[in-house]
């Protein structure tokens, strides 16, 4: 029994037919994937600036933040004392031996140690992510004028 050339072109058309009816079916799931896929973009987009001040704040605010952050303050106002008086000890060797470079060099090195831990320490103070977290205790900022004088 044998089908006839009719008969094989009717089952091609049938099957070509829904080969496309297939193919644009996948075509459109295709578009509708990507459509959704952008909308969502877009919509990450648009609630970036909300999302990322939230999320700042989250951080801001947790436990652990706090306590590095009063930490820092605490570290660096600390070392600035401490570079004070290493300053001190520094003038007085450079002024018993002016001509020293040694100690010339080590005052100069140490008054810029100082310079940077009162930048360090203002920064830290003017920071989103600390400023509200230094101790009572502690300056709100630092002078560099005392760094170059060697004063407390």
């Amino acid at each position: 029994m044998s089908m006839s050339d009719q008969e094989w072109r009717d089952i091609k058309k049938d099957v070509n037919r829904g080969g496309l009816f297939g193919l644009g079916w996948v075509a459109t799931i295709i578009v509708i994937t990507m459509l959704i896929g952008m909308l969502g973009w877009g919509f990450t987009v648009l609630t970036s600036g909300i999302k990322g001040q939230g999320d700042a704040t989250i951080q801001k605010n947790s436990g652990t933040n706090r306590i590095v952050q009063d930490a820092r303050f605490q570290q660096l106002n600390e070392s600035y004392k401490g570079s004070l008086a290493k300053i001190k000890i520094a003038q007085a060797a450079a002024k018993a031996s002016p001509k020293d470079k040694t100690a010339q060099t080590n005052l100069v090195g140490t008054q810029q140690y100082c310079v940077d831990l009162v930048n360090q320490y203002n920064a830290l103070a003017q920071s989103f992510i600390a400023e509200d977290f230094r101790g009572t205790n502690l300056p709100s900022t630092l002078d560099q004028t005392a760094c170059i004088e060697g004063n407390n």
